[in-house]
C-alpha cells in the first residue's frame, strides 16, 4: 500500500531540499552575511587567491551537500524507527 506522501515523493512532486531554509529567517541571514564576507574577501584578493577561494567553496559545498543528504536520510530512518515502535504495541499490521 503506498501512501500519497511517498507516491508524491517518487514521482517527484516533493523536493525537500528545495525548501531547506527557504522560510527561516535565520537561515537567510547566515546566507546574506556568508555572500557579504565572501565579496569584501574576493575584493582584496589576488587572481590565484580567488581561484583559490573558489575550490575551497566548491569544497565546503560538497561537504554541506553530502552532510545534508546524511542527515535527511538519518532523520528518515529515525521517524521510521520511533513509528515502528509506536506502532508495535497496536494490533496495525505495518
Amino acid at each position: 500500500m503506498k501512501t500519497e506522501t511517498i507516491a508524491r515523493l517518487w514521482g517527484g512532486d516533493l523536493e525537500p531540499i528545495r525548501y531547506l531554509g527557504a522560510n527561516d529567517a535565520e537561515i537567510k541571514k547566515l546566507l546574506s552575511k556568508q555572500e557579504h564576507n565572501r565579496q569584501i574577501l574576493e575584493a582584496v584578493l589576488d587572481a590565484n587567491a580567488k581561484t583559490l577561494l573558489d575550490k575551497y567553496v566548491d569544497s565546503a559545498d560538497d561537504y554541506a551537500g553530502a552532510l545534508t543528504e546524511q542527515s535527511f536520510c538519518d532523520g528518515f530512518c529515525l521517524g521510521i524507527r520511533i513509528m515502528v515502535e509506536a506502532l508495535a504495541g497496536s494490533e496495525q499490521i505495518i
